[in-house]
């Protein structure tokens, strides 16, 4: 598509900006039909198999603010990152997510200062999987704490969150 062919073009030359108009444009996708956007459609943030239709509208766009995010300089899209990740839209809290986990030592406050459980947020699961999976390794003793405590509030009487505390 023409997006993919001249994302990074865009990505240098208009920064911050393609950035703003790619995150306007999903939540308008998103008011029109959430479906286009969803994890039915778009099951994993990076490149995956899993991914049916990788050329279709929605795919690009998040493709573009994924690719801009992991490309611009840290001073740029912090502050973007902070905010985004309380957006009740699931797919902009994925692709921070996602951009956290890239970029794990820069970004990884972000993650530690997350207000609630983000591990009842069962829509994120494999961001968070892949966050957890890829740097645990680098978890100081208090955050090994901390997650254990955000899998022991997770409520076993409600079936669903059941399930999901077992998972983790």
């Amino acid at each position: 598509t023409i997006l993919t062919k001249h994302k990074n073009n865009l990505i240098e030359i208009l920064g911050n900006d393609f950035l703003n108009l790619l995150t306007q444009t999903i939540k308008m996708v998103e008011e029109i039909d959430s479906s286009v956007v969803s994890v039915v459609k778009i099951p994993a943030i990076e490149d995956h198999e899993q991914t049916a239709f990788p050329e279709e509208y929605g795919c690009q766009i998040v493709y573009a603010l994924r690719d801009s995010l992991e490309k611009l300089p840290k001073e740029n899209i912090r502050n973007y990152l902070k905010v985004e990740l309380k957006n009740t839209s699931s797919i902009l809290r994925r692709i921070v997510l996602h951009v956290i986990n890239i970029r794990y030592k820069e970004f990884r406050d972000l993650f530690w200062e997350y207000e609630g459980n983000p591990l009842i947020d069962a829509i994120a699961k494999h961001e968070q999987y892949e966050l957890l999976k890829n740097h645990s390794k680098e978890f100081s003793s208090g955050e090994i704490q901390k997650i254990l405590n955000w899998i022991e509030e997770i409520e076993p009487s409600k079936s669903f969150n059941a399930i999901n505390e077992k998972e983790w």
